[in-house]
């Protein structure tokens, strides 16, 4: 997460939120896109960009906190990570991802983006196939943040495919709840600055809303929710392995406890920033409703708290022996740059 970076997006994105609740059809987009930032983390050989998966959160984080809804984390988690285990390029356009079931008859419900994208990466089984639009069906639908999650229909026996590993179908949602979790991080980080400037501006009773105790009480709970969001992304991270590698337990239970923190993250947050801007908060020209959406779609994607809890307690009784010391402390010694 590099200082470098951390400029750039402020240049293009602004550190407001001018853009918020624009899309792929929006400056912002036209933006990172022209300066290659939607394929950050992917090596050019690959036909990325370069840099690490630190990079790719910083601008997931970034646009999540700008209150973009744009296409990134599809790109630069599960596709990113699947383009470096095959050695396929990733096309130059607009890119998805998603796991076909077995059983499923050839059909996903809630692809991101599928009726707009140029590619979709399909995991099926553990082979992959990269489908050209106009290969598969989209009846278009959206999340409650009215993001683009539509049920595509494909024909699994007519496409060719090339051979992963037997858990890539898992990995693909690691890297996509992982991917949620730095957007969750993003828009958590954007309600925090939003609902820190309204209390020190906005007065009652002669003095700011922060002067008041109980304010200062909520606004302090908030902020450790977003610091503790921040670690657990952070860790995710710093607990993959290198570009295209098999995620071992610790990478895998460090993901499920960031998806787990970062959907507290999410409830909490919107509730605090909500109750703190009080009406001004909920109405449509106010920003807030573009990070608070997202947060409550986020949190439920690629898998909700529960599941990803029972994952914790899977890979402790399991890989770990149920030894939840050793779960704690694992880990191949990779820290943040």
């Amino acid at each position: 997460m590099t200082d470098g970076l951390d400029e750039l997006l402020d240049q293009l994105l602004g550190r407001g939120l001018e853009h918020a609740g624009t899309g792929v059809d929006g400056k912002a987009w036209a933006e990172l896109t022209g300066t290659g930032l939607h394929r950050v983390g992917i090596s050019e050989e690959l036909h990325g960009s370069g840099g690490d998966r630190f990079d790719a959160t910083t601008v997931v984080a970034g646009a999540a906190q700008a209150g973009l809804g744009v296409p990134l984390t599809e790109a630069l988690f599960p596709v990113a990570h699947l383009a470096a285990a095959t050695g396929r390029p990733v096309g130059d356009g607009l890119v998805t991802a998603a796991v076909l079931a077995p059983g499923a008859g050839g059909e996903v419900s809630g692809v991101p983006w599928a009726a707009d994208a140029d590619e979709l990466w399909l995991v099926i089984g553990a082979r992959l196939t990269v489908l050209p639009q106009g290969a598969w069906q989209a009846a278009t639908a959206t999340n409650p943040a009215g993001e683009p999650r539509d049920d595509i229909t494909v024909d699994p026996d007519a496409v060719a495919a090339e051979p992963l590993r037997p858990e890539a179908a898992q990995e693909v949602l690691e890297l996509s709840a992982l991917g949620r979790s730095a957007q969750i991080l993003g828009a958590a980080r954007a309600c925090l600055a939003l609902t820190l400037d309204h209390v020190t501006t906005r007065h009652q009773f002669g003095r700011p809303l922060a002067a008041h105790q109980v304010v200062r009480h909520e606004l302090a709970a908030l902020a450790c929710e977003v610091a503790a969001a921040e670690a657990a992304v952070a860790h995710a991270v710093g607990a993959l392995p290198e570009a295209g590698g098999a995620l071992e337990p610790h990478a895998q239970l460090a993901v499920a406890a960031a998806k787990v923190q970062c959907g507290r993250c999410a409830t909490r947050v919107a509730r605090r920033a909500h109750q703190l801007h009080g009406a001004v908060g909920i109405t449509a020209e106010h920003p807030l409703h573009h990070l608070t959406t997202r947060l409550w779609a986020w949190r439920d994607e690629a898998g909700p708290g529960r599941w990803w809890s029972a994952r914790i307690g899977e890979l402790v009784h399991g890989p770990f022996g149920s030894d939840l010391w050793a779960a704690l402390t694992s880990s191949d010694g990779r820290t943040s740059t």
